[in-house]
């Protein structure tokens, strides 16, 4: 009785393994819906449909004329426009401007998210042939901070939008139907515990470049035995994402952001931003890495500063790893990223 208690004791751990492996491969989503991944035609053109606004809005300027006009630009420029010919196929862009604050960049200098501007828009992308939804997508950008830097938000807000849009549509034809996508809110309308800096420096904060080989994709979840359980993807440029919080975090400072009279330049290359997974029979730990290079050029100093930042965050979870709790985690692994950086402060090198 002895040896037969031992040879069964490892069952129950044998069952929670193979439902592991099952609830990962159920967990495989394609369809609808903001954080799946579904199989859109490349072949397919896209062409600009209705845009409403919620609750019949009343705005000062023309938002859906500005939202029209920069997602056309972009779907030109990735040549996703529908040029009108009767023999390409397309799809319908439907889209909701869900909210629209204009903002004041005077106020946002006074106090930050004081005077935010604010656009979140809400897209279906529609199979006319099928006459159905195949995918929506939220996407929203908030401008928190910055002064006469962030003159004229209330009007490039919709470029930055209409470019999420564009990219988040693009990334989700060319992954693979197994995985799913992370929502990356706006950096700039998250609290900052940056300290006040002695003395006020006008930056110049220049692009960041994306230098990682695999620009689409950004992690994988795994369940036991290796399993895969889909690969991780985000609706926004990562790059753009990272850039967001050093913008915060040199703002919430108190030193100025500038395009043209500046002492001191940033400038920023994403080396690494990857999240994964590594499972044991009892839990999940999700991990999150970022390696970012910054390059800071000082008046002062003859030599531009180089230096790569490293930051690492996991979470466990006895749960299935869901896209809230990758998000919850790549935000913590930015949160450590700013204050990596922030220790540092090779900007303020005399």
């Amino acid at each position: 009785m002895p040896k037969l208690a031992r040879k069964y004791r490892f069952l129950p751990y044998l069952v929670f393994i193979v439902s592991l492996i099952l609830s990962g491969c159920a967990a495989q989503t394609s369809g609808t819906g903001p954080g799946k991944m579904l199989k859109l035609e490349p072949s397919y053109k896209y062409k600009i449909g209705e845009i409403d606004i919620t609750d019949a809005e009343i705005y000062e300027v023309d938002v859906k004329e500005m939202l029209h006009v920069a997602l056309e630009k972009y779907l030109q420029e990735k040549d996703m426009l529908w040029d009108g010919s009767p023999e390409k196929k397309y799809y319908d862009i439907k889209l909701r401007i869900v909210d629209y604050e204009m903002g004041n960049a005077f106020k946002r200098w006074l106090l930050p998210t004081y005077g935010s501007t604010i656009l979140s828009v809400h897209t279906d992308i529609i199979d006319l042939e099928k006459n159905e939804v195949v995918t929506n997508m939220d996407h929203k950008q908030t401008v928190a901070a910055g002064g006469l830097f962030s003159v004229g938000a209330w009007e490039y807000v919709f470029d930055v939008v209409a470019e999420d849009i564009v990219l988040d549509i693009e990334r989700k034809f060319t992954g693979k139907g197994s995985g799913f996508f992370v929502q990356l809110d706006p950096w700039l309308e998250k609290e900052t515990e940056a300290p006040r800096v002695a003395a006020t420096k006008n930056i110049y904060l220049a692009p960041f470049h994306d230098k990682r080989p695999e620009k689409n994709r950004i992690g994988e979840r795994k369940a036991a035995f290796n399993v895969s359980m889909g690969d991780i993807y985000t609706n926004r440029d990562v790059s753009v994402y990272i850039r967001e919080a050093m913008q915060n975090e040199l703002l919430a400072s108190g030193n100025n952001l500038s395009d043209d009279k500046f002492d001191i330049s940033i400038n920023g290359e994403l080396l690494k931003f990857w999240i994964w997974t590594d499972t044991t029979a009892l839990y999940w730990d999700i991990i999150g890495e970022i390696e970012l290079k910054l390059t800071v050029a000082n008046n002062k100093i003859n030599k531009p500063i180089d230096k790569i930042y490293k930051a690492k965050s996991e979470s466990r979870t006895y749960v299935y790893p869901s896209k809230e709790l990758v998000s919850s985690v790549i935000s913590e692994t930015v949160k450590t990223l700013m204050y990596e950086i922030r220790k540092d402060s090779i900007w303020t090198t005399e």
